[in-house]
């Protein structure tokens, strides 16, 4: 497990980084980086999750598929994170690939609110579950 714990940490501090990108971009009008650095604050969360259970993936797809498979499924976490994750992904993809896309203030802070609640529930279900402080 201490191999598990040092993945989790991990990829909790990489969420938390993605997150500080988030709210400096936020911060500074760029809101198309802050939709990108949001979801992967999000991504990372769901990973770390993901890693208490022994599951892997790198794919973007297969992270979504694992944690909506393992906790949203099962009824271990609210169904909401399994949007925010969906519509995070979604939202990625459109500011980071598809021309002319603009993302305005009200998206790009529904985003990282979103971000902020799903990276604060995987802490709290990794110390609540897991016994993991983080």
């Amino acid at each position: 497990m201490e191999k598990r714990e040092e993945i989790i940490r991990y990829r909790i501090r990489k969420a938390k980084e993605e997150l500080k990108n988030s709210e400096l971009s936020f911060i500074n009008s760029l809101y198309n980086p802050c939709v990108s650095s949001s979801y992967f604050a999000i991504f990372h969360a769901a990973r770390a999750l993901l890693a208490a259970k022994g599951l892997v993936s790198k794919k973007h797809a297969g992270v979504i598929h694992l944690f909506s498979a393992h906790f949203i499924r099962p009824g271990l976490i609210n169904p909401e994170y399994g949007k925010m994750i969906r519509s995070a992904f979604e939202q990625r993809n459109n500011s980071d690939y598809a021309d002319m896309y603009y993302v305005d203030n009200q998206q790009a802070e529904i985003q990282l609110t979103n971000a902020k609640e799903f990276l604060k529930m995987a802490e709290s279900f990794l110390s609540s579950e897991y016994g993991i402080k983080v």
